[in-house]
């Protein structure tokens, strides 16, 4: 980005700056909360479309010990119920504008793709989605 600090900050000073704020970011807590309940019984990856100070982030956090509690509201608390993470960045490849083509590739590789939309998504009927995969799984 050529920024030019003076001398009063180091020179990754806007690196550590980004990885600050990654760790800063609001989840969604519902979700996150129900991912928790289903941790013992399957893995949890989180796919994103985020850029390698996302990936760095997630990584740094979930090697530390961390409890979540009734606030815990940000990726840095909520990253360690997660067993990996699908970065864009790191794989080299954006997902699809339409969320269906990204439902369609996952199951094309053998996923069982749930839907949620956190503008008008329902946790519950993701939970409902994945006791019926789990079922299904397990059968």
């Amino acid at each position: 980005m050529d920024i030019r600090l003076d001398r009063r900050f180091r020179d990754d000073f806007l690196a550590q700056r980004l990885l600050v704020d990654c760790r800063s970011m609001r989840v969604n807590v519902s979700l996150f909360k129900a991912l928790r309940h289903i941790k013992s019984t399957a893995m949890v990856v989180l796919a994103t479309d985020n850029m390698d100070c996302f990936q760095q982030t997630f990584d740094h956090v979930r090697k530390r010990t961390r409890r979540q509690t009734a606030e815990s509201e940000t990726l840095a608390d909520w990253a360690v119920i997660c067993d990996d993470i699908v970065c864009s960045s790191e794989v080299g490849a954006l997902k699809a504008d339409d969320p269906v083509d990204n439902c369609q590739a996952f199951a094309e590789q053998g996923g069982t793709p749930i839907q949620y939309k956190m503008t008008n998504g329902d946790v519950n009927d993701v939970m409902a989605a994945l006791a019926g995969w789990l079922e299904t799984a397990a059968a």
